[in-house]
């Protein structure tokens, strides 16, 4: 099987390690974890990792609208998955902005955040999982920058909650509910069986104080939302605009969809 790492991933593995004297082969975890970054190596990760923020923005941007073309449609089963899916990649991609390498070697997960270390942070033994380990980095690095982590939603973060309904579907439903919505859809689906989609979307994106975001019965669409909302101002607030210009293009050339149009326009 062929496939391409991530930019960050490849770089370290293939000139950081081999810099050091090494080899991704036989290099142990132990050594990784007493290495010290030089400032080239931080600098150049840190170019490596706008890479990875496009292609993570367009993952993102791109589950967002299958995500809610889905609901539209009111499959909510699948679209429950696909809108986790884009949380995810968005928390990378503002994650990677903001100078936040991720490093997988073998079965370990570590971190650093170039922007005030040279070290790799070994993470806590029940975190093994990439999705696990984003969202624990995020509730550590990203709550001051990210509105979506000031509230809660029945008292738990907003992404882990959003998590949790993914594993529900996945994991806890013995099939899918369509033709009926599950309970945490049920009020988004009373709009949509109203021909109201667009203006609960209008609703959505203009709530600026969040008074749906922590809501349990617009949370599965209105914090994937907002999460876009954050990554694209990261990407703009970046040298690295213009392409995502091109990245959206290729998004909206996807479908031709009013509802959605309207949020990446």
């Amino acid at each position: 099987m062929s496939f391409s790492k991530i930019e960050s991933q490849n770089y370290f593995e293939n000139t950081v390690i081999v810099d050091l004297g090494s080899s991704w082969e036989v290099v142990k975890d132990s050594e990784l974890k007493q290495l010290s970054l030089s400032s080239v190596h931080q600098h150049v990760l840190k170019e490596k990792l706008h890479d990875d923020a496009l292609a993570f923005y367009y993952k993102g941007s791109l589950s967002l609208k299958e995500g809610l073309v889905g609901v539209r449609n009111r499959l909510y089963s699948w679209a429950t998955v696909k809108l986790y899916y884009s949380i995810f990649y968005l928390l990378r991609c503002s994650l990677a902005l903001k100078g936040v390498f991720f490093l997988r070697h073998m079965r370990e997960l570590m971190y650093c955040n170039l922007n005030t270390s040279n070290s790799l942070t070994q993470l806590p033994a029940m975190y093994k999982t990439d999705h696990r380990v984003t969202m624990y980095v995020v509730s550590n690095i990203l709550t001051a920058y990210d509105f979506i982590q000031s509230n809660t939603i029945n008292g738990m973060n907003a992404y882990e909650w959003m998590m949790q309904k993914r594993e529900e579907i996945n994991y806890k439903f013995k099939t899918f509910s369509e033709p009926d919505a599950p309970y945490f859809w049920e009020d988004i689906d009373d709009y949509i069986k109203n021909n109201s989609f667009s203006e609960l979307l209008d609703l959505l994106l203009s709530d600026n104080e969040g008074v749906f975001l922590f809501q349990e019965e617009y949370s599965c669409l209105a914090v994937p939302l907002k999460r876009y909302l954050l990554a694209k101002n990261d990407i703009s607030n970046s040298n690295i605009g213009l392409e995502v210009i091109k990245n959206e293009r290729l998004i909206l050339d996807y479908e031709n969809d009013v509802a959605c149009s309207k949020i990446f326009i």
